[in-house]
Order: C-alpha cells, then structure tokens, then sequence
C-alpha cells in the first residue's frame, strides 16, 4: 500500500511539474526579434496579432504588409493597388487598420496621400479602401500617418501636414472629425492617436509636444493635455490598466533621447505625468505594441533605405 502510495505521490509531483515548465515557456518571451527582409521595406508600423502569434509590420517604401513571427520570419500578408506606403497599423476585432499614406508629402509642392484600408484577417478580404485626402479642402500636402479605432468601429486617422482627424464608419464613409490649430505643428503635426475607453482620443502632435485630448461627444472640448515633461511622441498607445505608452523624443539633461516612456494620468487625461521610460537601441524606432503586458517597439531605421535587416525589440521600463 506504502509503495502504490509513493508512486501515486511521484506521478502527480510529474504532472505538476510539466505542467508548471508548460506554463513557464508560455510566459518566455523574446528580448528582441531580428528578421531579414527585402531591401526597401523600412517597417514604420507594428501590431501584435495574437490569434496568428505573429507580429505585423507595414512599409513605407512598397506599401506592403506583412508578418514577422518569433523565428524571425518574414512574409508578406497582403497589399492593395491602392497603397503607396503603409505607416500606422491598429487591429481590432479580427480587423487591421492600416494608415496609407505617400513619402512624397516631403517633397516640396507634392500633394501626398491620406487613406485607411480595413483589411479582415480571417477572411482575408479588403472591407474597403478609401482615399481620405479629398475629404479636408484646404491646400498644401497630406501624409496619413496613425489610425485608432473606438468601440463602435469608427476609425480615425491622423494627418502630420493637415490640422484635422479624419473619420471613417465601419461601411467605410469617411469624413473630417475636428480641424483645430492645435493640430497644426512646424514640419511635423499630428502623429500617434489612440482611442480611451471613456469616449475621448489621445493625439500627439510632434512638433509642438503636445498630447491633445478630444471629447468624441463634445468636439469643441478639444484641449491640451497639462503634462509634467512634454515629449514628441511618434507612436503610441493606451494599454488595458489606462498607462500610455509612446515612442518619444524627450529633452535629458539637455540632450535630446529617444525613450519608450509610460505616462499616467489620475483625472481622465486632463493632466498626464511621467511614470517610467527606457532609452530605444537604436534611437531609430517609430512606433510600438502591446503583447499581453510586454510592450515591444520596431527599429525602422529611417535613415537607411536599402537596409534589410530590422529589429522588433522588448522595452521594460524602469
């Protein structure tokens, strides 16, 4: 009886203990993943799919999209005869968002491009693809640059060289939400947006270092976030626990960093403060996402069209 006992005993001590390394390689996650890609592609957009396992990556030189996976991996997914190149990228319920834009708005007297195509991953199918730079009137270029979508599936685009947040219902109608002068910035204006549960966007304006807070059900609301340390923030976004997590340029001890910063705010964004960061590898990244709890940002490397190697990289914040 003693030894059908012991064995019992071991048996269960070995099933607790697979069970136990099982669950401990699910929470093994990568530092960073590096994957080799073809020359052009400068991924400036990224979002974790966790139904695939899979990151996704745009591109601002081809317009393609495509998947990176933990090996380091990568593949196109799809693209669209629209698409010149592709920035932000948000994934919502089955659906990625993806911000289609033209590098040529950098070019002096060149008109650009703003549009959003909503592309289903399952059924792998286009729901539309829409050119937004005819919707705003006013003169001067358009460069489409983040996309964040609210509950109802309404999605909204920012635009780095138009004073306005462009808006597109879930049959694909689009429409300019709000034009404000705070939206309007020296070189480089409104970037990364994200969309907080309460009913309001979050938009960062880079060249004025402001984060603009608008009320969806009161548009003329719109107003600058009072923050402690104000940053130029490229990508961004509103983790579940309500933190905000950004690539940005801050200024420390008087020399410009670029950091993955985590800001938190206790009366709905109506004053934000600085609760943690970590300076980037490269100082070349531009945008993040969210993987569970882990935040992990895309080296683009701007600077270097024919490069071809690029890094997905883990921030823990300090």
């Amino acid at each position: 009886m003693k030894n059908r006992l012991f064995l019992l005993a071991v048996c269960l001590l070995s099933l607790v203990l697979t069970v136990s390394a099982q669950d401990s390689d699910e929470l093994v996650l990568p530092d960073a993943v590096t994957f080799e890609a073809p020359a052009g592609l400068q991924p400036e957009g990224i979002v974790w799919d966790e139904t695939g396992e899979r990151f996704i990556v745009g591109s601002l030189l081809d317009g393609q999209v495509g998947t990176v996976n933990d090996d380091g991996m990568y593949a196109p997914l799809f693209t669209d005869e629209q698409f010149v190149a592709t920035t932000g990228l948000h994934l919502s319920d089955g659906v990625l968002y993806v911000a289609n834009t033209s590098p040529s708005a950098f070019i002096p007297f060149s008109r650009g491009l703003a549009g959003l195509v909503a592309y289903d991953l399952e059924a792998e199918t286009v729901l539309y693809s829409i050119n937004l730079t005819d919707t705003h009137t006013g003169g001067g270029a358009r460069f489409a640059n983040d996309v964040a979508v609210d509950d109802d599936g309404n999605a909204y685009v920012t635009d780095s060289f138009q004073p306005v947040i462009y808006q597109v219902t879930p049959d694909g109608e689009a429409s300019v939400l709000v034009e404000s002068e705070l939206l309007d910035a020296p070189f480089l204006g409104s970037n990364g947006i994200d969309y907080h549960p309460d009913g309001f966007l979050l938009v960062a304006v880079s060249g004025t270092q402001t984060l603009l807070r608008i009320p969806l059900d009161s548009l003329d609301d719109l107003s600058a976030v009072a923050w402690d340390i104000p940053a130029s923030i490229d990508g961004m976004m509103i983790a579940p626990d309500g933190a905000l997590y950004a690539v940005a340029r801050l200024d420390i001890d008087g020399e410009e960093v670029q950091v993955v910063a985590r800001y938190v705010s206790e009366d709905g964004w109506e004053t934000a403060t600085l609760d943690g960061m970590v300076e980037t590898v490269s100082g070349e990244a531009t945008t993040l996402t969210l993987r569970g709890e882990a935040v992990y940002y895309i080296n683009a490397h701007l600077q270097d069209f024919r490069r071809t190697d690029y890094e997905i990289t883990r921030a823990v914040l300090e």
